[in-house]
């Protein structure tokens, strides 16, 4: 359960950092740039989501009452995994945009000198 409820964070905060970078593109900003700064202005918002969350979940880890020893090991799945994932929402969603721009624009000049006599 823990696992289904951190991907769901983790999705939410992707698609708000891709949908602000698409954004920027549709603006007519150039891609690195509008990477950098989509990522610049969700960076407060991706680590403000994980961090309550994780703030949230941490009295629950020092709890020693015998119910809190069932949610435990979730509370721990969740703070351990946002404190990663908020790292790769911020830098591997990112990097990834930029490797697909790039490949697109390789891809699409290859295959344009092709299509030339």
């Amino acid at each position: 359960m823990a696992l289904i409820g951190l991907s769901g964070i983790v999705v939410n905060d992707s698609i708000i950092l891709v949908s602000t970078i698409d954004e920027r593109i549709r603006d007519g900003e150039i891609v690195h740039d509008a990477i950098m700064d989509g990522a610049c202005a969700r960076l407060r918002a991706v680590i403000l989501t994980s961090a309550t969350t994780m703030g949230g979940l941490t009295p629950l880890l020092f709890e020693r009452s015998l119910q809190a020893q069932f949610l435990i090991p979730m509370a721990v799945t969740l703070v351990f995994g946002l404190l990663v994932t908020t790292f790769l929402v911020l830098l591997v969603v990112p990097a990834l945009i930029g490797v697909q721009d790039d490949l697109a624009t390789y891809f699409h000049r290859d295959n344009s000198a092709r299509s030339k006599p």
